[in-house]
Protein backbone atom coordinates (compact mmCIF):
# COMPACT_ATOMS: atom_id res chain seq x y z
CA UNK A 1 0.00 0.00 0.00
CA UNK A 2 3.00 2.90 -0.26
CA UNK A 3 2.47 5.41 -2.90
CA UNK A 4 5.60 3.63 -4.88
CA UNK A 5 3.56 0.58 -5.55
CA UNK A 6 0.38 2.86 -7.28
CA UNK A 7 0.39 1.51 -11.01
CA UNK A 8 0.63 4.34 -13.04
CA UNK A 9 -2.60 5.69 -15.44
CA UNK A 10 -2.52 5.48 -19.01
CA UNK A 11 -4.53 7.47 -21.69
CA UNK A 12 -5.87 5.60 -24.71
CA UNK A 13 -8.11 7.44 -27.65
CA UNK A 14 -10.80 5.80 -28.62
CA UNK A 15 -14.07 7.23 -31.30
CA UNK A 16 -16.85 8.29 -29.64
CA UNK A 17 -21.18 7.54 -30.70
CA UNK A 18 -24.44 8.47 -29.45
CA UNK A 19 -27.74 8.86 -30.48
CA UNK A 20 -31.08 10.05 -28.81
CA UNK A 21 -35.14 9.83 -29.49
CA UNK A 22 -36.53 13.34 -30.24
CA UNK A 23 -40.30 14.03 -30.51
CA UNK A 24 -41.32 14.03 -34.30
CA UNK A 25 -38.00 12.53 -35.24
CA UNK A 26 -37.16 9.16 -35.07
CA UNK A 27 -33.59 9.12 -34.15
CA UNK A 28 -30.68 11.68 -34.56
CA UNK A 29 -27.23 10.20 -34.36
CA UNK A 30 -24.01 11.85 -33.77
CA UNK A 31 -20.48 11.17 -33.91
CA UNK A 32 -17.44 13.11 -31.84
CA UNK A 33 -13.75 13.00 -32.79
CA UNK A 34 -12.70 11.15 -29.65
CA UNK A 35 -12.55 10.78 -25.94
CA UNK A 36 -9.81 9.56 -23.19
CA UNK A 37 -10.04 6.61 -21.01
CA UNK A 38 -8.34 6.26 -17.98
CA UNK A 39 -7.35 2.43 -17.66
CA UNK A 40 -5.48 1.25 -14.72
CA UNK A 41 -2.61 -1.91 -14.93
CA UNK A 42 -1.16 -4.46 -13.03
CA UNK A 43 -4.20 -4.76 -10.22
CA UNK A 44 -2.56 -6.17 -7.17
CA UNK A 45 -4.63 -9.27 -6.29
CA UNK A 46 -7.40 -10.08 -3.89
CA UNK A 47 -5.62 -9.42 -0.73
CA UNK A 48 -5.01 -5.84 -1.96
CA UNK A 49 -8.62 -5.68 -2.82
CA UNK A 50 -9.60 -6.62 0.48
CA UNK A 51 -7.31 -4.27 2.35
CA UNK A 52 -8.98 -1.54 0.33
CA UNK A 53 -12.47 -2.90 0.96
CA UNK A 54 -11.43 -2.55 4.72
CA UNK A 55 -9.88 0.69 4.58
CA UNK A 56 -12.13 2.17 2.40
CA UNK A 57 -14.96 1.55 4.98
CA UNK A 58 -12.79 2.61 7.97
CA UNK A 59 -12.11 5.68 5.77
CA UNK A 60 -15.93 6.55 5.68
CA UNK A 61 -16.91 5.86 9.58
CA UNK A 62 -13.63 8.29 10.20
CA UNK A 63 -14.96 11.21 11.90
CA UNK A 64 -12.86 13.64 10.90
CA UNK A 65 -12.07 15.07 7.16
CA UNK A 66 -8.08 14.50 7.30
CA UNK A 67 -8.91 11.02 8.12
CA UNK A 68 -10.59 10.66 4.92
CA UNK A 69 -8.13 12.29 2.94
CA UNK A 70 -5.54 9.84 4.58
CA UNK A 71 -7.81 7.33 2.66
CA UNK A 72 -7.44 9.09 -0.40
CA UNK A 73 -3.54 9.06 -0.11
CA UNK A 74 -3.58 5.54 0.32
CA UNK A 75 -5.18 4.28 -2.25
CA UNK A 76 -3.63 6.20 -4.61
CA UNK A 77 -3.61 9.56 -6.47
CA UNK A 78 -6.31 11.29 -8.71
CA UNK A 79 -5.66 12.35 -11.66
CA UNK A 80 -6.82 16.08 -11.09
CA UNK A 81 -5.81 19.99 -11.99
CA UNK A 82 -5.05 21.50 -8.85
CA UNK A 83 -7.26 24.60 -8.10
CA UNK A 84 -7.59 26.51 -5.07
CA UNK A 85 -10.76 27.93 -6.26
CA UNK A 86 -12.75 24.69 -5.93
CA UNK A 87 -15.58 25.03 -3.18
CA UNK A 88 -14.83 22.72 -0.01
CA UNK A 89 -17.19 21.37 2.52
CA UNK A 90 -16.46 20.21 6.24
CA UNK A 91 -17.28 16.82 8.01
CA UNK A 92 -21.40 18.15 9.40
CA UNK A 93 -22.85 17.81 6.35
CA UNK A 94 -27.07 17.60 7.08
CA UNK A 95 -28.54 18.05 3.56
CA UNK A 96 -26.38 15.37 2.80
CA UNK A 97 -28.26 12.11 2.68
CA UNK A 98 -26.34 9.34 2.28
CA UNK A 99 -24.87 8.58 5.26
CA UNK A 100 -23.93 4.13 4.27
CA UNK A 101 -22.29 2.72 1.70
CA UNK A 102 -21.77 -0.74 0.30
CA UNK A 103 -19.12 -1.72 -1.95
CA UNK A 104 -19.63 -4.43 -4.19
CA UNK A 105 -16.58 -6.06 -5.70
CA UNK A 106 -16.67 -8.23 -9.10
CA UNK A 107 -15.29 -6.87 -11.89
CA UNK A 108 -11.59 -6.97 -12.66
CA UNK A 109 -11.15 -3.73 -14.56
CA UNK A 110 -12.49 -0.80 -15.52
CA UNK A 111 -16.29 -0.29 -15.09
CA UNK A 112 -18.09 2.32 -17.36
CA UNK A 113 -21.33 1.06 -17.60
CA UNK A 114 -24.81 0.68 -15.12
CA UNK A 115 -27.87 -0.02 -16.54
CA UNK A 116 -31.62 -0.45 -14.05
CA UNK A 117 -33.44 -3.28 -15.02
CA UNK A 118 -36.22 -3.00 -12.71
CA UNK A 119 -36.98 -1.57 -9.06
CA UNK A 120 -34.03 -3.49 -7.97
CA UNK A 121 -31.91 -5.05 -9.86
CA UNK A 122 -28.93 -2.88 -12.03
CA UNK A 123 -26.91 -4.61 -14.45
CA UNK A 124 -22.67 -3.01 -14.50
CA UNK A 125 -20.53 -3.53 -17.47
CA UNK A 126 -16.75 -2.65 -18.58
CA UNK A 127 -13.46 -3.07 -19.75
CA UNK A 128 -13.53 -7.13 -18.34
CA UNK A 129 -16.00 -8.19 -20.81
CA UNK A 130 -18.64 -9.36 -18.40
CA UNK A 131 -22.01 -8.15 -17.22
CA UNK A 132 -22.96 -8.68 -13.58
CA UNK A 133 -26.57 -8.39 -12.82
CA UNK A 134 -27.09 -7.60 -8.96
CA UNK A 135 -29.06 -6.71 -6.41
CA UNK A 136 -29.35 -3.22 -4.91
CA UNK A 137 -30.78 -3.84 -1.45
CA UNK A 138 -28.51 -6.45 -0.65
CA UNK A 139 -25.67 -5.93 -2.77
CA UNK A 140 -26.16 -9.83 -3.94
CA UNK A 141 -24.69 -10.92 -6.91
CA UNK A 142 -27.38 -12.08 -8.95
CA UNK A 143 -25.38 -13.37 -11.99
CA UNK A 144 -22.58 -12.74 -14.43
CA UNK A 145 -23.02 -12.86 -17.99
CA UNK A 146 -19.70 -14.00 -19.48
CA UNK A 147 -20.04 -13.75 -23.68
CA UNK A 148 -18.15 -11.44 -24.72
CA UNK A 149 -14.24 -11.54 -25.59
CA UNK A 150 -13.28 -7.73 -25.67
CA UNK A 151 -14.64 -4.81 -23.58
CA UNK A 152 -18.28 -4.22 -23.62
CA UNK A 153 -19.15 -0.46 -25.11
CA UNK A 154 -22.80 0.02 -24.98
CA UNK A 155 -25.83 -1.40 -22.54
CA UNK A 156 -29.42 -0.48 -22.73
CA UNK A 157 -32.70 -2.34 -21.84
CA UNK A 158 -35.18 -3.73 -24.44
CA UNK A 159 -38.29 -4.17 -22.94
CA UNK A 160 -41.15 -6.57 -24.76
CA UNK A 161 -44.56 -7.60 -24.87
CA UNK A 162 -44.48 -11.35 -23.22
CA UNK A 163 -44.65 -13.85 -25.75
CA UNK A 164 -44.84 -11.46 -28.54
CA UNK A 165 -42.11 -13.02 -30.45
CA UNK A 166 -40.15 -16.64 -30.39
CA UNK A 167 -37.28 -15.59 -28.70
CA UNK A 168 -39.11 -13.47 -26.04
CA UNK A 169 -41.04 -16.38 -24.46
CA UNK A 170 -41.77 -15.46 -21.06
CA UNK A 171 -39.70 -12.59 -21.12
CA UNK A 172 -40.21 -9.28 -20.43
CA UNK A 173 -37.04 -7.34 -20.12
CA UNK A 174 -34.04 -8.04 -22.16
CA UNK A 175 -30.41 -6.81 -21.86
CA UNK A 176 -28.39 -5.86 -24.87
CA UNK A 177 -24.86 -5.85 -24.58
CA UNK A 178 -22.31 -4.06 -27.55
CA UNK A 179 -18.42 -4.45 -27.48
CA UNK A 180 -15.35 -4.16 -29.30
CA UNK A 181 -15.45 -8.10 -30.50
CA UNK A 182 -18.05 -6.75 -32.84
CA UNK A 183 -21.22 -8.79 -31.32
CA UNK A 184 -24.16 -7.71 -29.90
CA UNK A 185 -25.97 -10.24 -27.28
CA UNK A 186 -29.41 -10.43 -25.98
CA UNK A 187 -29.49 -11.43 -22.39
CA UNK A 188 -31.75 -13.39 -20.10
CA UNK A 189 -31.76 -11.07 -17.45
CA UNK A 190 -33.11 -13.86 -15.00
CA UNK A 191 -30.48 -16.11 -16.15
CA UNK A 192 -27.97 -14.62 -17.11
CA UNK A 193 -27.85 -16.51 -20.21
CA UNK A 194 -27.20 -15.50 -23.75
CA UNK A 195 -30.98 -15.34 -25.46
CA UNK A 196 -29.25 -14.14 -29.07
CA UNK A 197 -25.27 -13.21 -30.61
CA UNK A 198 -25.88 -10.90 -33.05
CA UNK A 199 -22.02 -11.40 -35.39
CA UNK A 200 -20.27 -9.16 -37.25
CA UNK A 201 -22.04 -9.24 -40.83
CA UNK A 202 -20.00 -7.13 -43.42
CA UNK A 203 -18.33 -4.83 -40.89
CA UNK A 204 -21.71 -3.81 -39.89
CA UNK A 205 -21.00 -3.91 -35.94
CA UNK A 206 -17.43 -2.53 -36.47
CA UNK A 207 -17.11 0.26 -33.68
CA UNK A 208 -20.09 -0.07 -32.02
CA UNK A 209 -20.96 2.78 -29.31
CA UNK A 210 -24.26 3.50 -28.70
CA UNK A 211 -27.83 1.74 -28.55
CA UNK A 212 -30.67 3.06 -28.75
CA UNK A 213 -34.16 1.77 -28.22
CA UNK A 214 -37.29 3.05 -30.06
CA UNK A 215 -40.30 2.06 -27.59
CA UNK A 216 -42.83 3.52 -29.51
CA UNK A 217 -42.03 1.78 -32.62
CA UNK A 218 -40.75 -1.21 -30.94
CA UNK A 219 -37.30 -1.06 -32.16
CA UNK A 220 -33.83 -0.48 -31.42
CA UNK A 221 -30.70 0.89 -32.71
CA UNK A 222 -26.91 0.82 -32.74
CA UNK A 223 -24.31 3.22 -33.79
CA UNK A 224 -20.55 2.70 -34.49
CA UNK A 225 -19.42 2.70 -38.15
CA UNK A 226 -22.88 2.13 -39.25
CA UNK A 227 -26.43 3.06 -38.00
CA UNK A 228 -28.13 -0.10 -37.84
CA UNK A 229 -32.16 -0.30 -37.36
CA UNK A 230 -32.98 -3.85 -35.86
CA UNK A 231 -36.27 -5.27 -34.91
CA UNK A 232 -37.06 -6.63 -31.35
CA UNK A 233 -36.12 -10.12 -31.74
CA UNK A 234 -32.74 -9.08 -33.07
CA UNK A 235 -33.47 -8.92 -37.22
CA UNK A 236 -31.75 -6.45 -39.31
CA UNK A 237 -34.28 -3.98 -40.64
CA UNK A 238 -31.92 -1.15 -42.68
CA UNK A 239 -28.28 0.01 -42.43
CA UNK A 240 -26.55 3.68 -43.17
CA UNK A 241 -22.86 4.34 -42.82
CA UNK A 242 -22.23 7.07 -40.20
CA UNK A 243 -20.38 10.28 -41.35
CA UNK A 244 -17.70 12.32 -39.81
CA UNK A 245 -19.75 14.99 -38.87
CA UNK A 246 -23.29 15.13 -37.24
CA UNK A 247 -26.44 13.66 -38.88
CA UNK A 248 -29.93 13.30 -38.14
CA UNK A 249 -32.21 9.97 -39.29
CA UNK A 250 -35.41 9.40 -39.44
CA UNK A 251 -37.28 6.32 -40.42
CA UNK A 252 -39.08 5.81 -43.32
CA UNK A 253 -41.98 3.22 -44.02
CA UNK A 254 -42.37 2.00 -47.13
CA UNK A 255 -45.61 2.38 -49.48
CA UNK A 256 -47.02 -0.63 -50.22
CA UNK A 257 -45.47 -2.68 -47.04
CA UNK A 258 -46.21 -0.24 -44.03
CA UNK A 259 -43.90 -2.69 -41.01
CA UNK A 260 -41.02 -2.05 -43.89
CA UNK A 261 -38.90 1.01 -42.10
CA UNK A 262 -35.89 1.83 -43.49
CA UNK A 263 -33.05 4.75 -42.56
CA UNK A 264 -33.01 8.20 -43.99
CA UNK A 265 -31.31 11.35 -43.77
CA UNK A 266 -32.47 14.53 -42.91
CA UNK A 267 -30.26 17.03 -42.09
CA UNK A 268 -26.51 17.26 -40.86
CA UNK A 269 -26.12 19.59 -37.69
CA UNK A 270 -23.82 21.74 -39.42
CA UNK A 271 -24.42 25.03 -36.49
CA UNK A 272 -21.83 23.52 -34.49
CA UNK A 273 -17.93 24.75 -34.43
CA UNK A 274 -17.03 21.74 -33.00
CA UNK A 275 -17.90 17.81 -32.44
CA UNK A 276 -21.33 17.18 -31.07
CA UNK A 277 -20.53 15.45 -27.46
CA UNK A 278 -23.60 15.17 -25.91
CA UNK A 279 -27.41 14.53 -26.99
CA UNK A 280 -30.63 15.38 -25.21
CA UNK A 281 -34.39 14.59 -26.03
CA UNK A 282 -37.14 17.05 -24.32
CA UNK A 283 -40.56 17.88 -23.93
CA UNK A 284 -42.47 19.33 -26.40
CA UNK A 285 -41.10 18.77 -29.57
CA UNK A 286 -37.67 19.80 -28.87
CA UNK A 287 -34.03 18.33 -28.33
CA UNK A 288 -30.43 19.82 -27.42
CA UNK A 289 -26.91 19.34 -28.09
CA UNK A 290 -23.35 20.55 -26.46
CA UNK A 291 -20.34 20.03 -28.40
CA UNK A 292 -16.61 20.25 -27.44
CA UNK A 293 -16.52 24.03 -27.34
CA UNK A 294 -19.55 24.21 -24.68
CA UNK A 295 -21.87 25.52 -26.63
CA UNK A 296 -25.61 24.60 -26.39
CA UNK A 297 -28.12 24.65 -28.59
CA UNK A 298 -31.91 23.72 -28.42
CA UNK A 299 -33.56 22.89 -31.90
CA UNK A 300 -36.77 22.37 -32.80
CA UNK A 301 -37.36 18.91 -33.63
CA UNK A 302 -40.59 19.50 -36.25
CA UNK A 303 -38.74 21.02 -38.80
CA UNK A 304 -35.41 20.56 -37.35
CA UNK A 305 -34.34 24.21 -37.07
CA UNK A 306 -31.93 25.94 -34.39
CA UNK A 307 -34.00 27.69 -32.11
CA UNK A 308 -31.54 29.02 -29.27
CA UNK A 309 -28.17 28.73 -29.17
CA UNK A 310 -26.04 29.26 -25.46
CA UNK A 311 -22.52 29.55 -24.64
CA UNK A 312 -22.01 27.38 -21.18
CA UNK A 313 -18.43 27.53 -21.25
CA UNK A 314 -16.88 31.26 -19.22
CA UNK A 315 -13.85 33.30 -20.94
CA UNK A 316 -10.58 31.45 -19.77
CA UNK A 317 -7.94 33.86 -18.59
CA UNK A 318 -4.33 33.28 -19.13
CA UNK A 319 -3.62 31.42 -15.79
CA UNK A 320 -7.15 29.00 -16.12
CA UNK A 321 -5.49 28.25 -19.96
CA UNK A 322 -2.30 27.35 -19.04
CA UNK A 323 -3.60 24.80 -16.02
CA UNK A 324 -5.26 22.71 -18.49
CA UNK A 325 -2.81 22.91 -21.42
CA UNK A 326 -3.10 19.34 -21.10
CA UNK A 327 -6.65 19.25 -21.81
CA UNK A 328 -7.86 19.95 -25.67
CA UNK A 329 -11.27 20.81 -24.75
CA UNK A 330 -11.25 22.32 -20.99
CA UNK A 331 -14.69 23.56 -21.64
CA UNK A 332 -16.16 20.61 -23.49
CA UNK A 333 -19.85 19.67 -22.49
CA UNK A 334 -19.40 15.77 -21.35
CA UNK A 335 -23.21 15.29 -20.06
CA UNK A 336 -26.39 16.69 -20.50
CA UNK A 337 -29.92 15.93 -18.58
CA UNK A 338 -32.96 17.35 -17.55
CA UNK A 339 -36.39 17.29 -14.83
CA UNK A 340 -38.51 18.65 -17.92
CA UNK A 341 -38.25 22.03 -16.38
CA UNK A 342 -34.22 22.56 -16.50
CA UNK A 343 -31.75 20.58 -18.42
CA UNK A 344 -28.66 20.02 -16.25
CA UNK A 345 -24.86 20.70 -18.21
CA UNK A 346 -22.02 19.04 -17.08
CA UNK A 347 -19.51 21.55 -18.93
CA UNK A 348 -15.60 21.35 -18.31
CA UNK A 349 -15.14 20.97 -14.40
CA UNK A 350 -18.15 22.07 -13.62
CA UNK A 351 -22.10 22.41 -13.74
CA UNK A 352 -24.81 24.79 -15.51
CA UNK A 353 -28.65 24.90 -15.00
CA UNK A 354 -30.43 26.07 -17.83
CA UNK A 355 -34.31 27.01 -17.36
CA UNK A 356 -36.36 25.81 -19.94
CA UNK A 357 -39.22 27.92 -19.11
CA UNK A 358 -37.22 31.42 -19.15
CA UNK A 359 -34.84 29.85 -21.86
CA UNK A 360 -32.06 31.66 -19.31
CA UNK A 361 -28.72 30.32 -18.06
CA UNK A 362 -29.93 30.71 -14.39
CA UNK A 363 -27.31 28.84 -12.35
CA UNK A 364 -23.38 27.90 -12.89
CA UNK A 365 -20.66 26.41 -10.75
CA UNK A 366 -17.95 26.51 -12.95
CA UNK A 367 -14.99 24.77 -10.41
CA UNK A 368 -17.28 22.12 -8.90
CA UNK A 369 -14.56 19.68 -9.05
CA UNK A 370 -10.95 19.58 -9.78
CA UNK A 371 -10.89 17.65 -13.44
CA UNK A 372 -13.67 16.82 -16.21
CA UNK A 373 -17.44 16.97 -14.77
CA UNK A 374 -18.72 13.32 -16.48
CA UNK A 375 -22.33 13.26 -15.25
CA UNK A 376 -25.09 15.49 -13.52
CA UNK A 377 -28.00 13.74 -12.23
CA UNK A 378 -31.03 14.74 -10.17
CA UNK A 379 -32.08 12.52 -7.68
CA UNK A 380 -36.11 12.09 -7.56
CA UNK A 381 -36.54 11.86 -4.07
CA UNK A 382 -34.83 14.57 -2.73
CA UNK A 383 -34.45 17.25 -6.06
CA UNK A 384 -30.95 17.41 -5.22
CA UNK A 385 -28.28 17.20 -8.07
CA UNK A 386 -25.12 14.71 -8.16
CA UNK A 387 -22.31 15.50 -10.05
CA UNK A 388 -19.48 13.07 -10.78
CA UNK A 389 -16.09 13.92 -11.86
CA UNK A 390 -12.69 12.27 -13.05
CA UNK A 391 -11.32 13.47 -10.24
CA UNK A 392 -12.77 10.75 -8.13
CA UNK A 393 -15.23 12.27 -6.44
CA UNK A 394 -19.03 12.50 -6.46
CA UNK A 395 -20.37 16.16 -5.33
CA UNK A 396 -23.87 16.97 -4.30
CA UNK A 397 -25.32 20.45 -4.69
CA UNK A 398 -28.88 21.80 -4.53
CA UNK A 399 -30.25 24.70 -6.65
CA UNK A 400 -31.83 27.40 -4.76
CA UNK A 401 -34.58 29.41 -6.63
CA UNK A 402 -35.97 31.85 -4.01
CA UNK A 403 -39.37 32.66 -4.54
CA UNK A 404 -40.21 35.41 -7.60
CA UNK A 405 -42.03 37.80 -4.97
CA UNK A 406 -39.11 38.38 -2.59
CA UNK A 407 -36.76 39.72 -5.45
CA UNK A 408 -35.81 42.73 -6.91
CA UNK A 409 -37.61 43.19 -10.44
CA UNK A 410 -34.73 44.28 -12.00
CA UNK A 411 -32.45 41.27 -10.97
CA UNK A 412 -31.41 38.91 -13.58
CA UNK A 413 -32.09 35.09 -13.85
CA UNK A 414 -28.47 34.50 -12.68
CA UNK A 415 -28.47 36.24 -9.70
CA UNK A 416 -31.46 34.50 -8.52
CA UNK A 417 -30.22 31.18 -8.48
CA UNK A 418 -27.44 29.52 -7.00
CA UNK A 419 -26.04 26.14 -6.35
CA UNK A 420 -24.69 25.38 -2.98
CA UNK A 421 -22.48 22.33 -2.45
CA UNK A 422 -24.37 19.97 0.45
CA UNK A 423 -22.22 17.00 0.17
CA UNK A 424 -19.22 15.12 -1.13
CA UNK A 425 -19.27 11.11 -1.30
CA UNK A 426 -15.74 9.85 -0.72
CA UNK A 427 -15.07 6.33 -1.60
CA UNK A 428 -13.72 5.69 -4.96
CA UNK A 429 -9.76 5.74 -5.97
CA UNK A 430 -10.24 6.24 -9.30
CA UNK A 431 -11.90 8.30 -12.10
CA UNK A 432 -15.97 7.65 -11.88
CA UNK A 433 -17.31 7.05 -14.85
CA UNK A 434 -21.07 6.43 -14.19
CA UNK A 435 -24.02 7.30 -11.79
CA UNK A 436 -27.16 5.74 -11.50
CA UNK A 437 -30.50 7.29 -9.45
CA UNK A 438 -32.42 3.83 -7.63
CA UNK A 439 -34.95 6.45 -5.49
CA UNK A 440 -35.21 4.80 -2.08
CA UNK A 441 -32.31 2.27 -2.92
CA UNK A 442 -30.15 5.07 -3.06
CA UNK A 443 -27.05 6.08 -5.60
CA UNK A 444 -24.60 3.55 -7.43
CA UNK A 445 -21.56 4.89 -8.83
CA UNK A 446 -18.98 3.54 -11.06
CA UNK A 447 -15.27 3.52 -11.59
CA UNK A 448 -12.07 3.43 -12.96
CA UNK A 449 -11.04 1.05 -9.55
CA UNK A 450 -12.97 -1.72 -10.50
CA UNK A 451 -15.59 -1.01 -7.73
CA UNK A 452 -19.16 -0.29 -7.51
CA UNK A 453 -20.66 1.26 -4.67
CA UNK A 454 -24.22 2.19 -3.75
CA UNK A 455 -24.60 5.17 -1.51
CA UNK A 456 -27.12 4.79 0.78
CA UNK A 457 -29.65 6.60 3.46
CA UNK A 458 -28.17 5.15 6.56
CA UNK A 459 -31.50 5.03 8.45
CA UNK A 460 -33.77 3.60 6.10
CA UNK A 461 -30.74 1.32 4.90
CA UNK A 462 -31.07 0.24 8.84
CA UNK A 463 -34.99 -0.48 8.94
CA UNK A 464 -34.30 -2.75 5.91
CA UNK A 465 -31.72 -4.76 7.43
CA UNK A 466 -33.76 -5.17 10.79
CA UNK A 467 -36.80 -6.37 8.42
CA UNK A 468 -34.23 -9.02 6.97
CA UNK A 469 -33.39 -10.31 10.36
CA UNK A 470 -36.51 -10.18 12.03
CA UNK A 471 -37.71 -11.98 8.44
CA UNK A 472 -34.86 -14.61 8.77
CA UNK A 473 -35.22 -15.25 12.12
CA UNK A 474 -39.19 -16.10 12.09
CA UNK A 475 -38.52 -18.28 8.90
CA UNK A 476 -35.62 -19.91 11.57
CA UNK A 477 -38.08 -20.73 14.19
CA UNK A 478 -40.53 -21.85 11.57
CA UNK A 479 -38.10 -24.15 10.32
CA UNK A 480 -37.47 -25.69 14.01
CA UNK A 481 -41.16 -26.16 15.00
CA UNK A 482 -41.31 -28.19 11.50
CA UNK A 483 -38.20 -30.59 12.03
CA UNK A 484 -39.44 -30.61 16.28
CA UNK A 485 -43.15 -31.67 14.91
CA UNK A 486 -42.00 -34.35 12.56
CA UNK A 487 -39.30 -35.94 15.33
CA UNK A 488 -42.70 -36.25 17.67
CA UNK A 489 -44.68 -37.79 14.80
CA UNK A 490 -41.90 -40.30 14.15
CA UNK A 491 -41.28 -41.35 17.80
CA UNK A 492 -45.44 -41.94 18.18
CA UNK A 493 -45.49 -44.32 15.53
Amino acid sequence: MESGNRSPLRLHESPLKMAVVVEGVSVAGAAGAGRFRLKRRNFRGKESSLRLLLLLDLAERAPSRSLRRMWSWLVGKRDAVESKEVLEIGDVQPSNPFTELQVLAGHTDIVRLLVRLDDYRFASAGDDCRVIIWNVKSGEKMHVCQGHSRPITAMTVLSTAVGDLEIHKLQSTVLLTASSDKTIIMWDINTGQPLKILANSEGSLISVKCLLVLREEALWLSGGKYLLLWSQDGTLLSKVATHRQEVLYGLEYGKETPRQRQLQQLKALTVHAEHVHSLLSLQGGWFASGSLDGELILWNSGNLAEHRKVALHAPISPQLQKSHCSQAYPCSIAHLSTDSQCVFAAVGSGICVYDLTSQRLVACQRNAHNSQVLQVVKLQESGLLVSCSEDGTTRIWKLHSPAAAQLPRRRTASERWSLGLVGDLIGHSGALQMLLDFEKHGLASCSTDQLIIVWKEGERASLYRNSLARNLNRHYQQTCKSETTSFDDQNII
